[in-house]
């Protein structure tokens, strides 16, 4: 039994840097600049818990509390690399004025809903 609360030495060597992962992955995606936190400290100098809020373009995509701000941030980029994992990421070339490119789920979705409206005669040629 241990006499002091916190990881063990070899148990902080496994931790993983979430937040720098976040970062690594945002800067592959050439994105990293849309990347924002949202830190608060709440309670006593001596007892402050943190809430870090991963902000990618202004919208919320994790959030992680902690006794520890960089804890609290890689609970955060842990939280948000899992959505942006799934938003699931599909090529796409379905019409010819879309370059083929990586879009997300929701944009193919859009994009076939078009195509198929278009076919069916129900754009009026608008897409043509």
């Amino acid at each position: 039994e241990r006499s002091h609360p916190g990881p063990t030495p070899s148990e902080k060597k496994s931790q993983m840097h979430w937040a720098m992962l976040l970062h690594n992955e945002l800067q592959r995606q050439s994105r990293l600049s849309t990347l924002s936190w949202d830190d608060k400290g709440v309670g006593p100098s001596h007892n402050v818990v943190w809430t870090s809020v991963v902000l990618i373009n202004e919208i919320e995509y994790g959030r992680g509390s902690a006794r520890k701000k960089q804890s609290a941030r890689d609970e955060a980029a842990k939280n948000a690399l899992e959505t942006l994992q799934d938003e699931l990421f599909e090529p796409v070339s379905l019409i010819p004025s879309v370059p083929l490119g990586w879009l997300t789920v929701l944009e193919t979705q859009n994009i076939m809903t078009l195509e198929h409206q278009r076919t069916q005669g129900n754009l009026l040629g608008a897409m043509v």
